[in-house]
């Protein structure tokens, strides 16, 4: 497994008071918990990055779609019966079949006027019209935290998929949307982290 974030960088701002505990195991994964359920929250609910901005808004510019594009079959058949419905009433007013596409002699694809946006929408994606990275669950289902000597790391595993691991596709994300790291630690994130390093330090001394 290879992992993208590791919580100790944000423990090793405030290490003085780190020192003063002999063992911090139990502190690096209550630290690592809070920061991965955190994470998922900010990225995959509300679609923040690090400084607590949109990540982004999805493409309006129109796309080709076929069934597979959507998120299941339910919303592909929603989609295009509706298509269906407005052909057959341009027909009835002397018009025509509009939108279609054949790629190849083989793909038949229709016009997605709204674009993206419009396909999160029709997917009943929350927040459509700004990016949260949430539409099949699969990111937020494998971005977890595993242990490393005495640490905790927190990311995502080394491969995405046959053709693309992680790295590639976080980095390619954050240069889509302006550069701005996206997983990791926020302002308001890290406050939580240093209240949770000073509950321990002051336990010491119980």
């Amino acid at each position: 497994m290879e992992y993208t974030s590791n919580i100790s960088v944000i423990v090793n701002q405030i290490n003085s008071k780190v020192k003063m505990l002999n063992d911090t195991s139990k502190l690096m994964r209550e630290i690592a918990t809070t920061l991965l359920g955190d994470n998922k929250i900010r990225v995959f609910t509300d679609g923040l990055n690090t400084k607590e901005q949109i990540i982004g808004k999805y493409s309006t510019v129109p796309m080709l779609v076929g069934a597979s594009s959507f998120k299941n079959i339910t919303s592909a058949n929603k989609y295009f019966s509706k298509v269906k419905s407005d052909n057959k009433a341009s027909k009835k007013k002397g018009g025509s079949n509009t939108g279609w596409v054949t790629i190849k002699k083989k793909y038949r694809l229709h016009e997605l006027r709204g674009g993206y946006a419009q396909l999160r929408k029709i997917d009943w994606s929350p927040n459509f019209d700004t990016v949260n990275l949430k539409r099949t669950g699969k990111m937020q289902l494998e971005l977890t935290m595993a242990p490393k000597g005495k640490d905790f790391v927190i990311g995502f595993p080394a491969n995405y998929n046959s053709k693309l691991n992680y790295k590639e596709m976080i980095k390619g994300f954050e240069n889509k949307y302006g550069g701005t790291a996206i997983w990791g630690v926020s302002p308001s994130e890290q406050k939580t982290v240093e209240a949770i390093i000073d509950r321990y330090v002051k336990n010491i001394f119980k």
